[in-house]
């Protein structure tokens, strides 16, 4: 379950108790049930190039990977790759950031083992910037 569905079903959830009239211990209970099977729920590793989409993280490992950061971001937007298999250190992984830059560059390559790195996107100076 991405993060995104998680906030979507913990809106239905809210809706739904407010309906019922149910406790704030039960919202709780069913909030915290959502969000460890976002959290908790392993994510098979992206070994092929594919494009970010906003608040997601993402396991990444293959030979000539590229990234690609979300098309048409808005001030605040992020995502996170992350090298869970060490593998950066002898396939590099390519972030493309297309029209937008990070830090003065359109490509950023990523080359140390068991490495992670956020992005977020700045509206007001319309590129990205690496948080981590």
């Amino acid at each position: 379950m991405s993060t995104a569905d998680a906030r979507t079903k913990i809106a239905e959830i809210e809706d739904e108790t407010k309906l019922r009239g149910n406790t704030k211990q039960r919202v709780a209970a069913a909030m915290t049930a959502v969000l460890d099977a976002a959290l908790l729920a392993p994510q098979s590793p992206e070994i092929a190039s594919f494009s970010a989409a906003s608040g997601e993280s993402y396991p990444v490992s293959g030979v000539d990977v590229v990234v690609t950061a979300p098309a048409t971001p808005e001030g605040g937007d992020t995502f996170e790759i992350y090298d869970h298999a060490g593998t950066w250190g002898d396939d590099p992984v390519t972030v493309d950031f297309g029209s937008e830059s990070c830090q003065g560059v359109s490509e950023l390559e990523l080359s140390t083992a068991y490495a992670n790195a956020c992005f977020r996107f700045e509206s007001l100076a319309g590129v990205w910037r690496r948080v981590y």
